[in-house]
């Protein structure tokens, strides 16, 4: 007989997928490697920080484990102050938005 119906609409959304956050990219520009330090002499440590597809929010600056400090906005720099004798690993850390 020809009689009809219609559902109830829905909304649907079709979007481009949103692509996954890059991680940024750190990199320590001093002291160089293998530098010497006399005990209580300061410790300039700088890196490098850059995010493509953001900002970044914070270097991190480490010996080791032990985190030394922090620094929020370029140039990304930590004077390491008192350092005790030893041997250390430095490295950077960057935190995106």
């Amino acid at each position: 007989q020809g009689a009809t119906a219609n559902s109830a609409s829905i909304r649907i959304n079709v979007t481009t997928p949103t692509p996954p956050n890059q991680l940024p990219t750190v990199s320590l520009t001093a002291p160089t490697g293998g530098a010497v330090f006399t005990p209580g002499t300061p410790i300039v440590i700088k890196a490098n920080a850059t995010d493509a597809d953001g900002s970044i929010v914070r270097v991190e600056f480490f010996a080791g484990a032990t985190r030394l400090g922090q620094d929020n906005a370029a140039p990304y720099e930590f004077n390491w102050t008192n350092a005790p004798t030893g041997t250390y690993n430095l490295t950077a850390r960057a935190i995106d938005n």
